[in-house]
């Protein structure tokens, strides 16, 4: 039976993420800071009632992918080319199902969604991320909550030491104006302005510091390359649940090092020798190329899905019928379309975007240029990537907004 998330995190559209903006004045944003440092919020408690159930607490430091120091949640997926189930390696069991399935041609991960199953095929868990810090995770309660629910109405007694009371916690964002909303399990919402943690980042005059307690998820991930297996790597940072010794008894998280929860690292087999022998192998569409080896073919080239395609596009040739990977249909619209780098450029187009140019992967750059995250929160292509910012159009008075979204090496969040 395939899993599907109730709830959708991908990124608000401009035009609706401008209204929200418009019809939400500055005074009903609530105090970032405050809300992080005050020991009683909605996020803290939901950390404090799931731990590390269906995940493992881990060192914010450790690199993914490293022999030398395997995650204790290593799982590994069956195929390279149906990235759909991973199963977990140790001895408890269980397994991640990711619906939909990931695509070994559109690594670096930037959205998905997944369940995380127990041995026993019970649910323990499910996540999603979202573009721009969007992220939620869902924890299922432990036993079981009969129908008469929580609380004082309910049956059961959250704070037992033999109950887990779940839930479902997520940010979504609103990027045109950094704002966030954040969800917690028992309904109560919450919108702040991201820009806000540079008040409490423990560099002003007062000392709190809070930034680090950010609520966000980390989504790494690598497709591998021949004979080297990649990786797709999920975690959450929540704040401490314990302070045993509080520093400051007026800010008693300030400076306090978040609690780092690692959900998975499931192993993506490497690609097939096959992918660079210079010959067209069984599972290859065409000479070391489509999906199967994580690499698109070139327009003219054979295919059998769009997948197989760099332009990612799939079609019968017109004189001989045959499927063959054709140029994309909207690299000449004038349109940012979504798989592109910038405005008709990037690998899809067979057009490598030019300098500043916004870009997803490397190869949407041209030669000797990189595709980084510039100053303003955006990646784009630069020759020399310790060079300044990309000069910003006038904006007529109003200028681009600040960083946005949480960063991450090869995909969606990041650690501090």
């Amino acid at each position: 039976m395939r899993f599907r998330l109730a709830f959708v995190l991908t990124a608000i559209p401009t035009a609706i993420g401008a209204y929200l903006a418009a019809c939400s004045p500055p005074d009903n944003l609530e105090d970032l800071c405050g809300w992080l440092g005050d020991t009683n919020n909605c996020y803290r408690k939901f950390a404090q009632e799931v731990t590390d159930r269906c995940g493992v607490v881990v060192n914010a430091d450790t690199p993914p992918n490293d022999p030398a120091q395997p995650s204790p949640r290593h799982g590994t997926f069956l195929k390279r080319d149906k990235l759909d189930l991973c199963v977990f390696d140790s001895a408890a069991g269980g397994r991640v199902v990711f619906d939909p399935p990931l695509d070994i041609a559109e690594f670096p991960v930037k959205t998905a969604s997944f369940a995380i199953i127990n041995a026993d095929t019970t649910l323990c868990g499910a996540g999603a991320v979202g573009n721009d810090g969007a992220f939620a995770i869902s924890v299922e309660s432990n036993p079981p909550i009969p129908d008469g629910g929580t609380g004082d109405a309910g049956a059961v007694d959250c704070s037992s030491e033999t109950q887990t009371c779940g839930g479902t916690f997520s940010v979504t964002s609103i990027t045109e104006r950094e704002l966030i909303d954040t969800k917690c399990p028992n309904g109560e919402t919450h919108r702040f302005n991201r820009l806000q943690l540079a008040k409490c980042d423990g560099d002003q005059q007062i000392e709190q510091d809070y930034d680090q307690l950010m609520p966000r998820a980390e989504l790494l991930s690598s497709a591998g390359a021949v004979g080297v297996n990649g990786f797709v790597r999920f975690r959450v940072v929540y704040p401490p649940s314990m302070i045993p010794m509080p520093t400051d008894e007026k800010y008693p998280l300030s400076g306090e090092p978040p609690v780092v929860v690692e959900y998975f690292e499931c192993s993506v087999p490497g690609a097939s020798s096959t992918c660079a022998n210079a010959q067209k192998d069984p599972d290859e569409t065409d000479v070391d190329c489509g999906a199967i080896c994580g690499k698109g073919c070139a327009e003219g080239k054979l295919c059998a899905i769009n997948a197989d395609c760099a332009s990612r596009t799939c079609a019968k040739d017109e004189l001989d019928g045959i499927l063959k990977c054709r140029p994309n249909p909207n690299c000449g619209n004038g349109k940012h379309d979504a798989d592109e780098g910038d405005v008709d450029c990037g690998v899809v187009c067979n057009n490598a975007c030019g300098e500043c140019k916004t870009c997803i992967i490397h190869d949407d750059c041209g030669s000797g240029s990189a595709c980084v995250l510039d100053a303003d929160g955006v990646k784009k292509c630069r020759a020399d990537v310790d060079a300044g910012a990309c000069s910003m159009p006038d904006a007529g008075g109003g200028g681009a907004g600040g960083a946005g979204g949480a960063g991450g090496a090869g995909g969606a969040g990041g650690m501090p």
